[in-house]
């Protein structure tokens, strides 16, 4: 797997319950916190915060 890093295009390839919306969604990684959680936005200007693990470098 690459590793993801700021400004970094991804998408989410796993989710958590209750996140059905996010999955396949495509973003931008604003901020990676402690090495694992992720800070996205997307480009119809919603965010989201996810694990690292959930996401694949495109």
């Amino acid at each position: 797997m690459e590793r993801i890093n700021v400004n970094n295009r991804v998408q989410i390839i796993a989710i958590k319950p209750g996140e059905q919306s996010l999955l396949n969604k495509i973003g931008t990684v604003m901020m990676i916190a402690d090495g694992v959680n992720c800070f996205l936005t997307f480009d119809d200007g919603s965010f989201a915060t996810v694990n690292i693990k959930q996401l694949k470098k495109i």
